[in-house]
């Protein structure tokens, strides 16, 4: 059996991953390479079990999003709660015992619960609809937070004063306390006597890495194979155990590795990497800290396993362009503005989608008002040459998007002819998206995905963008070709081949 071991931890709190109201981003969920393993696993029918170490209230709503409801999964603090199989239980306002007086108050944010005009209760929605966690107060006083899990139970409750979270409380299904959190001194201490464990601990990292031993001892067989989504929260506790380690590591956590991480890498024979950028970043970071010491196998495995769906940019009379704003420098940002500029006056089919996934571009202002200008220029266009033509038909020719859902930002590159990513490092998601769309883009750097004048483009400098985006705009066999070439990559990492290159290396390091 495959055990994979997630690491959907927040930026702040190690052993944290709440779910945000909708309307803030996720920072962390949407594109991740545990996520596509367990997929690919999933979909090929092997046997395998996911291991959610965070406490995630709403796991079951993000598997169902990531289509890995089917999958079976250990939860640390399922099991502290004593959660197993429960049924749902629908929750809302209607559940709460409020007082005679109280007013309810709906926002487009959150519905509000006031008593004699003064805050009670505000209630904080998901984004499929769900209350998620309950704000209650005391004389006008922000003092406690309830969580509320996706099956409709009161999960956690955080009490704080001055705004700082002092202590929190997990809760047994029929709303008892099982577990103490003492978020000053870091302690905890469980209500009940669980077989194997003490009753205080000293932190949560202890307690976790106690029950994860017992997890691996007596639970899991010595053949199986933790698969191990790399974190400095829980890279230690995997140090001793009687079964196969590999870990899993992305562009994004490389650059963060400690050398007490790369230290734990060298000790094992097989570390799966995204990408050929971070194979480069991982060894080169291993022979720097550890010169003397011999670098792993490193297996190349996509983040995302690339089934191919057509885009539908071709059926399309106007030509879209997807533009990646993320990472990227100002220096770019103003040739691509001018080149940008340019290519709209030459073709009035052109739509320009800018697209951000972190929701705080410092870029968002001047690009807006970049847009501004050119749809002017655009609206006196057509009533010059068209005499039917009146200002409230919509015809934005260019689009600001802050993206915060993997859904929403694969309809737009379905939907898009090129797409545009010019930052040092291009998102990686996006990059094997366009791939399974069949569409070409336009980089500044070699990925290892896309190839110069095969499925894309490598520029050295803005100017050189106007040719690109015309390479492919102008002559549908250039974009054809982009499209074959992107097929037989797509096969080349389809699941099953994929899996099969797995397997094979475990059994090359047995």
């Amino acid at each position: 059996m495959y055990f994979l071991v997630s690491s959907w931890y927040h930026k702040i709190d190690p052993w944290q991953s709440v779910t945000q109201p909708h309307f803030f981003a996720s920072d962390y969920e949407n594109f991740d390479e545990m996520v596509s393993l367990s997929q690919m696993m999933l979909r090929e029918s092997k046997n395998c079990q996911l291991c959610v170490l965070n406490y995630h209230p709403h796991l079951r709503t993000f598997l169902q999003r990531k289509s890995l409801r089917e999958l079976p999964y250990f939860s640390f603090f399922d099991f502290i709660q004593g959660f197993k199989n429960e049924t749902t239980v629908p929750f809302n306002i209607d559940n709460l015992f409020l007082p005679e007086k109280s007013e309810i108050l709906y926002t487009p944010h959150k519905t509000r619960i006031q008593v004699d005009n003064k805050p009670y209760i505000d209630a904080y929605y998901g984004q499929s609809g769900t209350i998620i966690y309950l704000d209650f107060f005391e004389n006008e006083i922000f003092s406690k937070r309830i969580y509320v899990d996706d099956r409709g139970y009161l999960s956690m409750i955080e009490k704080y004063e001055n705004n700082q979270v002092i202590t929190r409380e997990f809760l047994d299904k029929y709303g008892q306390v099982v577990l103490k959190e003492n978020v000053l001194s870091m302690t905890v201490e469980l209500a009940n006597k669980i077989a194997g464990l003490q009753t205080v601990y000293s932190s949560m990292t202890e307690l976790m890495a106690e029950v994860v031993k017992k997890l691996t001892k007596e639970y899991l067989d010595p053949d199986d194979i933790i698969v191990v989504s790399s974190a400095y929260q829980h890279d230690n506790f995997f140090q001793d155990c009687p079964q196969k380690i590999i870990y899993t590591i992305n562009q994004q956590k490389v650059d963060q590795l400690m050398s007490e991480q790369v230290l734990t890498y060298l000790n094992r024979q097989l570390i799966i990497v995204d990408s050929e950028v971070t194979r480069h970043l991982l060894t080169s970071k291993i022979t720097s800290n550890f010169p003397n010491q011999k670098v792993p196998q490193l297996l190349m495995i996509p983040p995302f396993d690339t089934r191919f769906s057509l885009g539908i940019s071709s059926q399309l009379s106007e030509m879209k362009i997807l533009v990646m704003m993320d990472d990227l420098e100002e220096e770019w940002l103003k040739g691509l503005l001018l080149v940008f500029e340019k290519l709209l006056s030459q073709n009035r089919l052109l739509r320009l989608q800018f697209v951000s996934l972190i929701n705080h571009s410092p870029f968002k202002k001047e690009v807006e008002q970049w847009m501004l200008e050119r749809q002017i220029e655009f609206n006196d266009y057509m009533k010059n040459d068209f005499e039917d033509f009146v200002e409230t038909d919509i015809f934005l020719v260019a689009e600001w998007l802050d993206l915060n859902q993997e859904e929403t930002l694969m309809a737009c590159i379905n939907e898009a002819r090129i797409v545009v990513d010019l930052s040092e490092r291009p998102n990686l998601f996006v990059e094997l998206a366009a791939i399974s769309c069949g569409i070409p883009q336009i980089h500044r750097v070699e990925t290892g995905f896309v190839i110069q004048d095969k499925n894309g483009w490598i520029i050295q400098s803005s100017e050189e963008l106007v040719a690109a985006i015309q390479y492919y705009l102008e002559e549908i066999t250039h974009w054809n070709r982009a499209l074959i070439e992107n097929v037989q990559m797509i096969e080349k990492y389809q699941s099953d081949k994929i899996l099969n290159n797995l397997q094979q290396a475990i059994e090359e390091n047995k």
